[in-house]
């Protein structure tokens, strides 16, 4: 996608256009004197519009099942919701400035909500469906998350497996269930990845599971935090741990590198410990 170039360009005419022209153009005074020209689908398309056909010909070809589901979240209950009707060339950065702000005691939401709409006015342009110029999604910051850094600790383990043996024997806790739990925690798998699984009901055990163990803080996805946290522990290394997880990205990983930092210091101190015991 080439840059935005730097020169100003006129806002879009916003009146009534020649029915049936889809080539038509809306003719507008720049500020020279010199006509500018809009395409008039530029200027018609509104941005429900404009997201319909990017879920259609963008998001089902390139996306996977979940992340179109996401996308779709994304678009119907908040750009659509917030911003459907406007004309794609009416959409300015206080417009999305809001939109964020709107979102702003759920940060996760809102840096997906900006991204997908930056996404969407880059594909507009391409189609001829937006003014060509500065997105107006420029610029637009994204709010800092606070990442969770929940992980098990050895008791939390022998709690939690107790308490699954205890589901077990008491008839509160299926086979099934109680072996997707503990998939979860002996592989680090996420939870899509566990398939043919009625997850409603493990969900369900597993809240019932926290609050029997005295875990109310611990999710799902810590589990597999925790198996990570647990291999850095045991002396795996980055690299190792990102393929345990399925990180294509080194940098997915990077997260636990203050805990591997902690397992070098650890491991330095036993050393050290061991030294004295001949020197001192």
């Amino acid at each position: 996608m080439p840059k935005p170039r730097n020169h100003r360009v006129s806002r879009p005419a916003l009146g009534p256009l020649r029915a049936g022209s889809e080539a038509g153009t809306a003719r507008k005074r720049g500020p020279a004197g010199s006509e500018t020209h809009v395409s008039a689908r530029a200027t018609a398309a509104t941005v429900a519009d404009v997201a319909r056909r990017y879920l259609r010909l963008h998001v089902a070809v390139n996306c996977k099942p979940k992340s179109m589901d996401l996308y779709r979240t994304v678009i119907d209950n908040h750009i659509v919701l917030a911003l459907g009707d406007r004309p794609m060339g009416a959409v300015r950065r206080s417009d999305v400035a809001a939109l964020q702000y709107s979102l702003h005691d759920r940060p996760a939401v809102a840096n997906s909500t900006i991204q997908v709409l930056t996404q969407l006015f880059r594909k507009a342009q391409q189609w001829g469906l937006a003014p060509e110029g500065p997105n107006p999604c420029r610029s637009i910051r994204k709010y800092k998350l606070r990442l969770r850094d929940r992980h098990l600790t050895r008791d939390e383990y022998r709690r939690l497996g107790q308490t699954l043996r205890d589901g077990e024997a008491g008839g509160w806790v299926s086979a099934p269930a109680a072996a997707a739990l503990r998939l979860l925690i002996l592989t680090g798998c996420r939870r899509g990845e566990i398939l043919g699984l009625r997850w409603e009901e493990v969900d369900l055990k597993a809240r019932e599971l926290r609050k029997r163990a005295g875990l109310d803080d611990v999710r799902l996805h810590d589990l597999r935090h925790s198996f990570a946290s647990s291999a850095l522990a045991l002396g795996e290394s980055l690299p190792m741990i990102a393929r345990l997880l399925g990180h294509r990205q080194i940098a997915s990983t990077a997260r636990y590198a203050h805990l591997a930092r902690a397992s070098v210091h650890e491991a330095a101190a036993r050393v050290a410990e061991s030294l004295a015991e001949d020197v001192l």
